[in-house]
């Protein structure tokens, strides 16, 4: 059986829904599914989803709803029992509706319960969403919510199976904002921890603009260590 990713990612967006699809994707692999991807990404997506070795149909940019939707018709219509897994943002009641009508079976990973759930199930793993603050358009969705379906790289699901000691006193701080931080929030949190008497580890990501300012405002204090689009091992 065939199971489709609809995801994407940019400099705008990031690669964060594009990660945490790969993350199910692994997983779903391991137990015999074939995975697919149907994105409008950018070349660093591109890249980070043919290096995990699936293949990416990709939906050029600028595209309207309407024209994605005939486009991801036409890929997935000659297979007999299509599954389709969607992680989007900036997307209405009305386009998914349309994925379920084109796929056999939709799941959506979702952030927000903006408009009732037209999908067959939705994962949400936000910590405040223990219970199920969605509700279902057709009355036959599956809601798995809360911490507990957090998509997680195998690595970090390793380390997160460690015992953790945690100091009595704060001693590093690691800043972080994703791969592309389109808000600019790692130096703007840089500038006011900079000077505290901890070591700080910084990670910016591949799509971040902001690297060389990063670097200017570490450079001062040999406590701040920078890296750039490290691997996740």
């Amino acid at each position: 059986m065939r199971i489709y990713f609809r995801t994407d990612g940019s400099n705008r967006l990031g690669l964060g829904h594009i990660m945490r699809c790969l993350a199910l994707a692994g997983e779903l692999t391991d137990m015999g599914f074939d995975i697919s991807f149907i994105s409008t990404v950018g070349e660093r997506g591109l890249k980070l989803i043919e290096f995990n070795q699936y293949r990416c149909h990709v939906l050029p940019e600028g595209l309207d709803e309407e024209e994605q939707l005939r486009q991801t018709g036409l890929i997935i219509d000659k297979e007999p029992f299509p599954v389709m897994i969607t992680d989007l943002y900036f997307k209405g009641e009305e386009y998914f509706d349309s994925l379920r009508k084109i796929s056999k079976y939709l799941i959506m990973i979702s952030d927000h319960d903006q408009f009732p759930m037209p999908s067959h199930m939705v994962v949400n793993a936000n910590l405040f969403c223990q219970g199920n603050t969605f509700t279902s358009k057709y009355g036959d969705t599956k809601f798995l919510t809360g911490p507990g379906y957090f998509l997680l790289n195998p690595v970090y699901e390793e380390y997160n199976r460690r015992h953790k000691f945690i100091r009595e006193r704060l001693e590093k701080i690691t800043v972080n904002f994703g791969g592309s931080d389109t808000a600019g929030l790692t130096r703007t949190v840089l500038e006011l921890i900079k000077d505290t008497n901890v070591d700080i580890r910084v990670i910016v990501g591949g799509l971040a603009k902001s690297l060389d300012a990063i670097k200017q405002s570490a450079a001062d204090n040999p406590r701040i260590n920078v890296h750039h689009n490290i691997s996740p091992e």
